[in-house]
């Protein structure tokens, strides 16, 4: 077995460094990377000015669990072959460093859960979800940064709605009692 893995590390490590070339001769500095770069960093801007001061750990505890399981789940679509990213801000890291999944993703559903946290949460969960599967992957498709393989945009809407559920679950956590 340790012939075999070290065989298939070999590979990975051939693989990798072709698309670290490909990265650095292609997609570095493409107009494509800027945009993921500015996908990047504008939503925390946005977020710093419009947050809630007093409310700032309890939806950034809503935003890295939202962060967490996204990248998760993209990282598990790409290594199945779900579908792959085109321009990446980074070429090793890619799927952990993606826009969407650091940024866009975390701050809308803060945003969302900020902004009138008496509205049903059932209906944030179903705009989001709409929003992310009908308008953000289309958009990403057109624009030749996302590629579906074995992947149809329907099939994201019941996971971003429990994505943005357990998210908004999560910000409504009391209090944490001190550590002793």
């Amino acid at each position: 077995m340790k012939n075999k893995m070290i065989e298939l590390h070999t590979s990975i490590e051939k693989l990798n460094n072709g698309y670290s070339t490909l990265w650095k001769e292609e997609m570095f500095l493409a107009w494509q990377w800027w945009l993921n770069v500015l996908l990047l960093l504008g939503p925390w801007v946005i977020w710093l000015i419009l947050r809630k001061k007093e409310s700032t750990n309890r939806l950034l505890l809503a935003g890295l669990f939202v962060y967490v399981i996204t990248s998760t789940l993209d990282s598990m679509g790409v290594a199945y072959g779900l579908w792959f990213y085109l321009y990446t801000p980074l070429p090793y890291i890619h799927t952990f460093f993606m826009p969407w999944d650091l940024s866009s993703f975390p701050v809308m559903v803060m945003l969302l859960i900020q902004y009138k946290p008496n509205f049903s949460p059932l209906l944030k969960a179903v705009f989001f979800s709409l929003i992310c599967a009908f308008v953000f992957e289309p958009l990403f498709i057109k624009l030749d940064v996302y590629v579906p393989l074995k992947w149809e945009l329907y099939y994201g809407v019941p996971v971003y709605i429990i994505i943005y559920l357990i998210a908004h679950r999560v910000s409504r956590r009391g209090n944490f009692h001190e550590l002793e």
